[in-house]
């Protein structure tokens, strides 16, 4: 009955029924953290693809309908666990999950602790009231590592640990592989980007090239043509100073040069008029200049009629007995309706030779040269002229390159016949060169005139 002396105190006995309850919870919890650490196990077992590691058993299986609790292992024999499991290398995980169990169980500890002191203060609680709930028996520190394998379990989450490193070890060298890889793959696209640009630009120059031969082959027959062009051009200058120097052409009266031995009769036909042409003019550029009274550089049919007649002043057909169009009909070798002096030079070439005039002589041409193109005469002179006058290396660089007048040879003849001295101190004096390069005579007057 209650209120007798040895009954327990109902306050007392609440306390510890709670205290009870709470290692129940704290037992429960622990259940829940080794189910935890088993899902951490699965999760690392399936991580690294290694085997499923060893399942924790229960320190206590139920029985009979009775079943041990956590909460009756004494709290330093947690500790020792804790301490043992934290020794090995995944010391921290353990930790991290056993560290609020160890906790709440001190405190519950500390409360069982408080409890027993404060029955012992009171007389003592006897066993016939405590029945219901009989006191746990604590666990020894044996029976709990050999129930709960931590160090094992530790053991196994360290070579995990070091497998999972050595796999992020081989990941990452084969990131490495695969980045240069790619960087060698972007090299390479870079490449072919820019070997096409380069492809490209290649067959723009090839065009380009291709284009530029073209217009070289244009060039080249261009230069050839101006080139003969200036030859030509050169060459009736050379002519037409001769003739104003030597006073050709002449009176139509003049004696004429005899004719060959096998000669039988009087020429006739183109080659009289040739003949003719040949005695006055002495050249085919003097007579087709005189030839040509319209200045337009080559001769039709009228122009040829009335050059014959105004301009040199001959009676063709008493002398050749033909007509103005059989005439040039002999001259107009193409047939193209017009001559030039190179037509009257190639009819009869050897009428021209045997009466026509000598060739131009090294000293004419000389004379004829175009000084004006090159400032005169006597200023290229003072340009390259020394205190003995002027040598030869400027001599030769005058005459044959800057004014393309001379041969070598020639100019080498003109030097010897103009230099003073001799030697390699041979030179031009400034009086002896203003006589070579004198102006020529303006005219001479019309050939058809009387003496």
């Amino acid at each position: 009955p209650a209120g007798s002396p040895g009954d327990p105190d109902p306050v007392l006995l609440g306390k510890l029924h709670a205290a009870i309850r709470s290692r129940e919870d704290a037992r429960i919890k622990a259940l829940k953290l080794r189910g935890e650490l088993r899902a951490v196990q699965r999760q690392m077992a399936a991580a690294s693809a290694a085997p499923a590691p060893q399942q924790l058993h229960s320190p206590r299986h139920v029985n009979g309908g009775s079943c041990s609790s956590t909460s009756n292992m004494p709290t330093s024999a947690v500790h020792a666990v804790v301490s043992a499991a934290a020794a090995i290398g995944s010391g921290d995980l353990v930790m991290a999950r056993l560290g609020p169990v160890l906790d709440e169980v001190s405190q519950l500890s500390g409360q069982l602790s408080a409890l027993e002191h404060h029955r012992s203060n009171a007389g003592g609680i006897t066993a016939r009231s405590l029945t219901a709930s009989p006191p746990p028996t604590p666990w020894p520190i044996e029976s709990l590592c050999s129930s709960i394998p931590l160090v094992d379990i530790g053991h196994e989450l360290a070579n995990r640990t070091r497998r999972l490193r050595e796999d992020e070890l081989a990941l990452e060298s084969e990131r490495s592989k695969l980045r240069e890889l790619a960087s060698q793959e972007a090299n390479h696209l870079l490449l072919a980007h820019r070997g096409g640009e380069l492809a490209a630009r290649l067959s723009d120059f090839g065009n380009t090239e291709r284009e530029l031969a073209a217009r070289l082959a244009y060039k080249r027959e261009e230069c050839i043509a101006f080139k003969n062009k200036y030859s030509t051009l050169k060459q009736r200058l050379f002519v037409y100073a001769a003739a104003l120097l030597r006073r050709v052409p002449r009176h139509a009266a003049r004696h004429e040069a005899p004719l060959p031995q096998d000669s039988i009769s009087a020429p006739q036909g183109i080659e009289a008029l040739i003949h003719a042409l040949a005695q006055r003019c002495g050249w085919p550029e003097v007579a087709f200049l005189h030839l040509d009274i319209r200045r337009r550089g080559r001769l039709n049919m009228e122009d040829f009629h009335l050059g014959l007649l105004l301009g040199l002043g001959m009676d063709y057909p008493r002398i050749t007995g033909l007509s103005v169009n059989s005439l040039f009909s002999a001259i107009d070798r193409h047939n193209c309706g017009h001559v030039s002096d190179s037509d009257f030079g190639a009819c009869c070439p050897g009428i021209w030779k045997l009466l026509g005039e000598k060739p131009v002589t090294p000293m004419e041409k000389l004379r004829a040269l175009p000084y004006n193109a090159v400032g005169g005469a006597m200023a290229s002179f003072a340009d390259a002229a020394m205190a003995s006058g002027l040598p030869w290396e400027p001599f030769h660089e005058l005459v044959c390159h800057r004014l393309r007048g001379t041969s070598l040879e020639e100019a080498r003849a003109l030097f010897a016949a103009l230099s003073i001295f001799g030697g390699s101190s041979a030179a031009i004096a400034a009086e002896t060169w203003e006589s070579a390069t004198a102006d020529v005579p303006r005219s001479l007057g019309h050939p058809s005139e009387k003496r």
